[in-house]
């Protein structure tokens, strides 16, 4: 079962995943949701506390923390969680983001025992408790490192041979969803193996994930080798390098596909890394990062 992020030519760049048709194969398209990561919990005593502005910042300073907190006003300034910025019933945000200044700048800044007070040039008032600020803050989380993307061609492929996940290791340890979708932001492509050949298990797989994408399909689809529909897709002709879904306003950013063994010839996969392909144009054309290609969807009626 591949788990693989498709190309949108008219968008972005993106890996390029493409299929021939197997004989029988179950397949979804979804789109991608950002996981949860966990925030800073530690709780403080705040004695020797230290704060003064720093730029755009507010830089807080204690005993017991391992480095200082800087906090952007901006930030600040949109988590104010007074009564007239949230609403405490319906846990939803009443202060219009659309109004608040990314150089916004306080007037005055001062502890009230555990709570920090800033009055800000519109005369609104914020209180932040020290603790939450602790709790809460971004500082020292900023990514550091970032997942280094490797292109390959068919010989590269198979040198670098990507480790597969077994469905059981998938679905009941983390370590097993973090190796599959580690493989995908690496190379574009990942695996399970050994799913059950259902619709319910691919799904299972799918949702381990995150939800599938609804659309003109369905949210959950098979097809085979019958011509039921006027679609290359379901016929048993080769089917070459092609993305799926780009027609879509919302294309689908991963797709998956359960794919089925069979005894005879024919319904091999085909696999294209988009990246490397565009970068082959890029250095054949010589073009610039700063310039765009036109690309035309070619079509007959």
């Amino acid at each position: 079962m591949m788990v693989c992020r498709t190309l949108d030519f008219v968008k972005k760049f993106s890996r390029l995943r493409l299929f021939t048709s197997s004989n029988a194969i179950a397949m979804l398209s979804l789109s991608a949701v950002p996981t949860a990561r966990s925030l800073h919990a530690t709780s403080l005593r705040c004695c020797h506390l230290a704060i003064h502005s720093n730029g755009d910042c507010l830089e807080i300073n204690a005993v017991g923390l391992q480095q200082p907190l800087q906090l952007h006003y901006a930030w600040l300034r949109g988590h104010c969680y007074c009564d007239k910025c949230y609403s405490k019933a319906t846990y939803q945000k009443i202060f219009d983001l659309h109004c608040l200044s990314l150089f916004e700048k306080p007037v005055d800044i001062h502890l009230e025992d555990q709570n920090l007070s800033i009055k800000w040039t519109d005369g609104h008032q914020s209180l932040f408790h020290i603790d939450w600020l602790i709790k809460n803050s971004y500082s020292g989380y900023k990514q550091t490192s970032k997942k280094t993307e490797s292109y390959w061609n068919s010989n590269k492929i198979k040198e670098l041979n990507p480790e597969h996940v077994t469905f059981e290791k998938f679905m009941n340890t983390e370590c097993g969803v973090k190796l599959l979708l580690s493989n995908v932001l690496t190379y574009g492509i990942g695996m399970v193996e050994h799913v059950p050949a259902t619709l319910e298990a691919t799904q299972q797989v799918v949702e381990r994930i995150c939800p599938p994408q609804e659309n003109l399909f369905g949210k959950m689809w098979q097809f085979a080798t019958q011509p039921v529909h006027s679609d290359t897709a379901y016929s048993s002709v080769y089917l070459g390098a092609h993305t799926d879904g780009t027609y879509f306003e919302d294309c689908p950013g991963l797709q998956v596909f359960h794919c089925f063994h069979h005894e005879g010839k024919g319904g091999e996969t085909l696999l294209v890394d988009g990246f490397h392909a565009a970068e082959i144009v890029r250095t054949v054309l010589q073009i610039s990062p700063n310039n765009h290609l036109e690309f035309v969807y070619v079509f007959s009626v």
